[in-house]
């Protein structure tokens, strides 16, 4: 769910559709999740592991009309492909960012507000919900908000 969390946190945009798969039978478990943010902009977030969690790998890919922007974890490093002058970035040192879960500790700790708000709490739910549907049903649904 917190994979979730930060892509919505990241791009700042909701789905508009979702597709996810994961197939129980394959070792290590693989779960593939797909999010349709329409105007061209896609993501695709992919995880692997084993049951002892000891090789988890996650990768999520994001599609622009110009570029390609991929995160791949453990180590964690992000690829940005610029398609209009065939430049590629790669970032693998980073400082300490704030994200949802930082977030939140700070106001636990430190009575700081975080930025996070309820709305965008109904909205990952939402989502969340919409990936479950999913799952389930092995077809892709329209995110409800």
């Amino acid at each position: 769910m917190h994979l979730i969390a930060e892509l919505l946190w990241v791009s700042n945009k909701l789905p508009k559709r979702v597709f996810a798969t994961v197939d129980s039978k394959i070792k290590p478990l693989s779960i593939k999740m797909f999010f349709d943010f329409g105007n061209n902009f896609y993501s695709d977030v992919y995880i692997k592991c084993d049951s002892k969690f000891t090789k988890r790998v996650f990768k999520s890919s994001f599609w622009g009309d110009f570029k390609k922007i991929s995160v791949k974890g453990k180590p964690v490093k992000i690829v940005i492909e610029k398609f209009q002058n065939n430049k590629i970035i790669v970032i693998d040192k980073f400082k300490k960012v704030k994200n949802p879960i930082n977030e939140m500790v700070d106001y636990l700790k430190y009575n700081k507000k975080p930025s996070l708000n309820i709305d965008m709490s109904l909205n990952l739910m939402s989502v969340i919900f919409a990936i479950k549907n999913s799952f389930k049903n092995n077809k892709i649904i329209n995110v409800k908000y």
